[in-house]
């Protein structure tokens, strides 16, 4: 809301995926008539559905309180959407500042609506960077797939993986 009502930028944002509060998420959105003409939310999509909606995407915004290194980025880069991800887990290892953003989301303690605003800060700083310039969503866009192609490819994470097991006494 605040990316639209108060720095003015335009954008569409669809929410894939289901959970015990998808409701509470669906009524917040009901209660608020730019949200409602804004925020999608789909649900539970089967994979080709997500994998078509992910690649019309132009960014993938992950903010997770608790994440390893989560499928769908690695899914979002290799169709060349600019990932914006929270920083936990291992997702900075996989994003980096060519590729996309990562950024800290510390919601500890936010009960209240303006504290998890204070906390969302920098996603929607980062959001508003990446959507401000075609030109910059298009040079992230390509580095992210080309990032996932170099580096985590096939052949490359299965040798990674079994050097790793086996440089730490695991046989494989």
């Amino acid at each position: 809301r605040q990316l639209r009502e108060e720095r003015h930028v335009d954008f569409v944002s669809v929410a894939i995926g289901g959970g015990p509060r998808l409701p509470e998420l669906r009524a917040n959105i009901s209660l608020n008539p730019l949200l409602k003409s804004t925020v999608l939310t789909l649900g539970m999509l089967d994979h080709n559905l997500t994998i078509r909606a992910l690649a019309a995407a132009d960014v993938l915004l992950l903010p997770s309180q608790n994440e390893g290194v989560s499928l769908a980025v690695y899914e979002a880069m290799a169709l060349g959407v600019t990932p914006l991800v929270s920083a936990v887990g291992g997702q900075c290892e996989l994003v980096d500042d060519g590729s996309g953003a990562c950024v800290p989301l510390d919601l500890a303690g936010a009960k209240a609506p303006a504290d998890i605003l204070q906390a969302a800060k920098p996603f929607v700083d980062e959001l508003q960077h990446i959507l401000s310039s075609r030109e910059l969503m298009s040079r992230r866009s390509r580095m992210a797939r080309q990032r996932v192609e170099s580096n985590f490819d096939i052949a490359n994470t299965i040798h990674a993986l079994s050097f790793g097991l086996c440089d730490n006494g695991v046989v494989i």
